[in-house]
């Protein structure tokens, strides 16, 4: 599996090239972009058939529960995607763009939904500040944020592709915000296919000391009357050499 996160200057050539080789081989990839890098590679664009929405997502419905910031999206999901049919809280994307269906994907690939905005949605052209408003070529939600794109392999293998307009979704500041935590889980749990709610920590094989009961006591009793003493010996010994050194002769 490869992330591919906010692709800028003059490497978007080379993404562009380097995704095509990967996607062709079989790989399993996230493409994450947003308001900043604004950038579908062409050919995702025409693997999946879609096209970015100009703008910034806005959501009336998270002012609703409490956000100010109107580019705060509580993204809601369909009950019925295989990959988040099991999630209980909805993920909060900030600052995220969209994307629109222009063409079918390409031949074998199924394409769903996965995150989307609420029907008090629209994206904003114009600059984040005062009142803003649905006017002009803007188009009201619900409008789709991350899309996921599957095909059948050989050897009954599925490959799988989300392309998705948030890049700091899974960032430290942002993955434990509302259900980002849960998606990412269940994101990656989907695409490895590992169940990454189960996964635990190995047990190292010699982080426990195993011993006979004569060697733990005699280990006991060195540590509770022989150690003690010899230190105890040991300071009544360099105390007798101190004073003598330093005895004042009357």
């Amino acid at each position: 599996m490869a992330v591919f996160a906010s692709s800028k200057g003059d490497k978007v050539k080379h993404w562009d090239a380097a995704i095509k080789t990967f996607v062709e081989e079989g790989g399993n990839l996230i493409f994450a972009t947003d308001l900043e890098q604004r950038y579908l590679p062409p050919y995702l664009a025409e693997l999946s058939g879609l096209e970015l929405i100009k703008g910034v997502v806005v959501d009336l419905q998270g002012q609703a529960l409490g956000f100010a910031d109107p580019r705060v999206i509580p993204a809601e999901f369909p009950i019925n995607n295989p990959l988040t049919k099991n999630l209980n809280e909805l993920p909060l994307l900030a600052g995220a763009v969209a994307f629109k269906t222009t063409n079918e994907p390409k031949q074998g690939w199924q394409r769903s939904s996965v995150l989307r905005s609420s029907l008090q949605s629209w994206n904003e052209t114009s600059p984040i500040y005062g009142s803003i408003s649905l006017d002009g070529e803007e188009q009201k939600g619900p409008l789709s944020i991350a899309w996921l794109l599957e095909r059948e392999l050989a050897d009954n293998k599925k490959q799988k592709i989300l392309i998705i307009g948030d890049s700091d979704l899974f960032t430290k500041d942002n993955v434990y915000r509302g259900g980002n935590d849960e998606f990412a889980k269940a994101l990656f749990s989907y695409f490895t296919e590992i169940n990454a709610l189960t996964v635990q920590n190995s047990e190292l094989k010699d982080q426990y000391i195993k011993l006979k009961n004569s060697t733990e006591l005699a280990i006991a009793f060195f540590m509770i009357f022989v150690l003690p003493l010899t230190i105890l010996g040991f300071g009544i010994r360099v105390r007798k050499k101190f004073k003598k050194k330093y005895e004042v002769v009357q």
